[in-house]
């Protein structure tokens, strides 16, 4: 795509619309400079809700910033006819990135407990599944899509809702209503990007790119919900929604004038809800819902994985700069995924058949495949033990840029236990004389042995260096357990890393600058009106 070609859909699908307020250079630094002072604030205000460990997150967060602007971006979205744009707001490293990490975390445990919660597809296959032996023969399953959810939602309606919500709420006893809100305030309508050369601030709608962005717009339409479920639930056997993406199976009426008015209802009561827009599907027997084909049987549903016509299959590629054990990855989390979420082993086989081909395809060797596939299928085939939360609480992490030719993972894990962890005396290899005297004495006949073995001196005077990692304790006499090692890779960066769109103007210099491209959009618009 040519940069004026993308730069011009960008101001002209987003930026340009009554959402987005241009700023100048003057301006957004000045509304950057106040957006600074409220998060200050509001670190102040909150000093003892927040606890000490939130509230140094928080202050270390801000004292880290080099760069306080979001960015935006667009990515193509080439399976549309005609292709449009996914607008993206880059928050990573900018000022409210850290406070938006926090209030991610308040929202999180109250949008768990909604009833039309969905995580992921891996639930609803499990929630599914419970229903085995149920009679869906006068059910149907339906899907629906908001339309551009987090622009539609107007925030001064959400901000009340979702303030009474926490204030009178059962699922909101441990949540202090005044810190979130306060939190929910200063992100949604302080949300400042950069776009090249200009500067923009989103006036409406939930902030884009926003750590909280998918649990605000879930729990302001989850509230919704609640009532929803309490008016149609004699037509609803199941109802769940992720983010924008509903699903839910319908039970008719016996009556088809009844049921057709019912199924009307429903659906026009959610058009009408903060005016947001919906596609729904038509009440079927199956339904395509996040990448998974369902199918209604009498008595139970069945899933298999559903691609979209235009999906390429681009896997990266067994060259790329990422280590070995990612291209592992990439073979186990795909058969998980196959095994999971396919119900039919005909459907199994035929999936693991083409996942085999696309990763062929994209230059895998056989060999490799085969090793691969092999190892996951026995991996799996076994019982799963989910680990502990606190796994990795017990470890030490070392961070390393990734080298082919660097000794492997294994080698440096092994060194560690070897040498740092539980160190081997200087007299190991005499150690190991010892061990082979004593395995040569107990095959002859010398009584002796056993009598000078169980002596409390042993063979090999253990010298130890002090102090044993395991051992270690803080300033305050406490414990600090070490009982494993991890080596934690990065890669270098690759070729769409480099020409990554996030900052415009550093890819092109000698481009033109975006705000001449908006100047001359604007021009032409003026023109084009009619006298």
């Amino acid at each position: 795509m040519e940069r004026e070609t993308y730069v011009c859909r960008c101001l002209i699908g987003h930026l340009l619309q009554p959402t987005y307020e241009h700023l100048s250079l003057e301006a957004a630094t000045t509304f950057i400079s106040s957006t600074r002072d409220s998060l200050i604030e509001f670190l102040t205000l909150y000093r003892g809700y927040l606890g000490d460990d939130n509230h140094k997150y928080l202050t270390r967060s801000l004292e880290a910033v080099r760069d306080p602007f979001s960015y935006f971006y667009v990515l193509a979205k080439v399976h549309k006819r005609p292709w449009k744009t996914r607008l993206i707001v880059s928050v990573s490293g900018s000022l409210l990135y850290g406070l938006g990490k926090w209030l991610d975390q308040q929202l999180q445990p109250i949008i768990r407990q909604l009833p039309t919660y969905l995580s992921s597809s891996f639930q609803l296959k499990e929630d599914l599944d419970k229903m085995a032996g149920t009679n869906f023969a006068n059910m149907s399953i339906f899907t629906g899509n908001v339309i551009a959810m987090y622009p539609s939602i107007n925030l001064d309606d959400a901000f009340e809702r979702i303030e009474e919500f926490l204030h009178h709420s059962s699922l909101c006893a441990n949540v202090d209503a005044g810190a979130v809100m306060h939190a929910l305030r200063l992100i949604m309508k302080r949300n400042c990007f950069r776009f090249g050369d200009t500067y923009w601030l989103q006036k409406d709608g939930t902030a884009m790119g926003t750590p909280p962005a998918p649990s605000f717009a879930t729990i302001y339409y989850g509230i919704f919900e609640l009532d929803l479920i309490e008016q149609f639930g004699s037509s609803l056997h199941y109802l769940r929604r992720y983010i924008d993406d509903q699903f839910g199976i319908w039970i008719h009426d016996p009556d088809p004038v009844v049921d057709q008015q019912q199924w009307e209802a429903f659906k026009q009561c959610q058009e009408t809800y903060c005016s947001l827009s919906w596609e729904f599907s038509p009440l079927s027997k199956t339904a395509n819902f996040l990448d998974v084909t369902l199918d209604v049987e009498q008595f139970h549903i069945t899933f298999k994985l559903y691609k979209k016509p235009l999906n390429l299959h681009l896997y990266i590629p067994p060259n790329s700069a990422h280590t070995p054990a990612v291209r592992m990855g990439l073979v186990t989390g795909g058969i998980y995924r196959i095994l999971q979420l396919t119900t039919r082993d005909c459907d199994k086989k035929d999936s693991m058949s083409k996942f085999h081909s696309h990763l062929f395809a994209r230059g895998y060797k056989l060999p490799f495949l085969k090793f691969a596939f092999e190892k996951a299928l026995i991996q799996f085939s076994k019982p799963w033990e989910k680990k502990s939360k606190d796994s990795t609480r017990d470890c030490i992490l070392l961070h390393l840029p990734f080298h082919p030719r660097d000794p492997p993972r294994h080698s440096l894990q092994q060194a560690f236990h070897a040498h740092m962890l539980r160190p081997q005396t200087k007299h190991q290899l005499f150690g190991r004389a010892c061990d082979h005297s004593q395995a040569w004495h107990r095959t002859h006949s010398w009584n002796g042995w056993d009598a000078f073995i169980q002596k409390d001196t042993p063979v090999v005077p253990k010298e130890k260096f002090e102090p044993y990692l395991y051992e270690l304790h803080n300033n305050e006499k406490a414990p600090i357990p070490i009982k494993e090692f991890i080596v934690a890779y990065s890669r270098a960066p690759n070729l769409k890393n480099l020409l990554f769109p996030r900052h415009v103007e550093a890819k092109c210099p000698t481009a033109r600058q975006v705000s001449t491209i908006q100047a001359e959009l604007l021009h032409s618009f003026t023109n084009a009106e009619p006298n």
